[in-house]
């Protein structure tokens, strides 16, 4: 240990360790640089992006931000910390294999299927009193299918930091759920607009998603 460095002692991912740090060095580049646990990016630099997103103390906070000197003694979950092994991982796995489950008990009849994996739950960017994250307004969800185009990721991130919130608590929704539906349903049985607005009510101005079916 440097004379200019501090000694901090983090219970990350519920493992003991202590890091040698600089005064002015953050929490993101301690986990970086010296823990090594590079799936907490460094973007913005300005907390808002959420890439650099941990939780201290079970609070989400972006790292960025936070001096690692200030988190002496706290325990730090980072997405090392949420994947192999988890309950996000043990659950995800489970969603998985019933898809594949069900893919393969539709046998040929999968060929003209189209599923949409949806929840009625948004997610707040705070874990709640039980440390989920449910309860709150955007969310994510998969569309599967022979007839998708390709394999991609259709969004525009609008970041976890403070001023990215909806009503400063929630992750803000960019993309209309009912657009998503309508480019399935459109793609599936090959439905007209004005047919898509009879199965969505008033829904005359939002347009099915396009480039997501063939």
């Amino acid at each position: 240990m440097s004379a200019d460095s501090l000694r901090v002692s983090l219970a990350i991912n519920g493992n003991r360790v202590d890091l040698d740090v600089r005064p002015h060095q953050s929490l993101l580049e301690a986990l970086r640089d010296q823990a090594g646990l590079t799936g907490t990016k460094e973007c913005c630099s300005e907390g808002e992006c959420g890439a650099c997103t941990v939780l201290l103390n079970g609070r989400a906070v972006t790292s960025c931000l936070v001096l690692a000197a200030e988190a002496d003694g706290a325990e730090v979950t980072t997405i090392e910390g949420l994947s192999l092994g988890g309950a996000l991982d043990r659950l995800l796995g489970q969603l998985a294999e019933g898809l594949v489950a069900f893919r393969t008990a539709m046998g040929p009849a999968w060929q003209t299927t189209t599923v949409v994996v949806m929840t009625e739950f948004g997610r707040t960017a705070r874990p709640n009193g039980t440390r989920g994250t449910d309860h709150g307004t955007a969310g994510a969800g998969f569309v599967l299918g022979p007839r998708i185009t390709r394999a991609k990721v259709s969004s525009d991130w609008p970041g976890v930091g403070q001023n990215a919130l909806y009503e400063g608590r929630d992750l803000k929704p960019t993309l209309d759920t009912r657009a998503v539906l309508k480019a399935a349903l459109s793609g599936t049985f090959d439905l007209t607009a004005a047919q898509l607005d009879r199965v969505f009510p008033n829904s005359s101005a939002v347009r099915a998603s396009s480039g997501l079916m063939v």
